[in-house]
């Protein structure tokens, strides 16, 4: 009988609740830091009239006033 790495460690009975293993006591989560959820893209496009481009640090931006999924950084 072969050893099969996949089923002893991806078997869902051995996975750990992500959110169990940082609960604190009182049920307090602990501080996570947030990425800034930019997508990294070759071409920069406007996807509504409220997105507009910005250049700093020497790279282009895309922001948007209405919709924070359109921000984008040129790859």
């Amino acid at each position: 009988m072969a050893f099969n790495t996949c089923t002893r460690y991806c078997n869902p009975k051995n996975i750990i609740d992500f959110r169990s293993t940082f609960l604190l006591p009182g049920n307090y989560l602990l501080p996570v830091q947030q990425t800034s959820g930019l997508k990294t893209k070759g071409v920069l496009k406007k996807r509504c009239k409220d997105c507009y481009i910005v250049k700093r640090r020497g790279q282009l931006y895309v922001y948007c006033k209405s919709n924070g999924k359109h921000k984008q950084r040129l790859a």
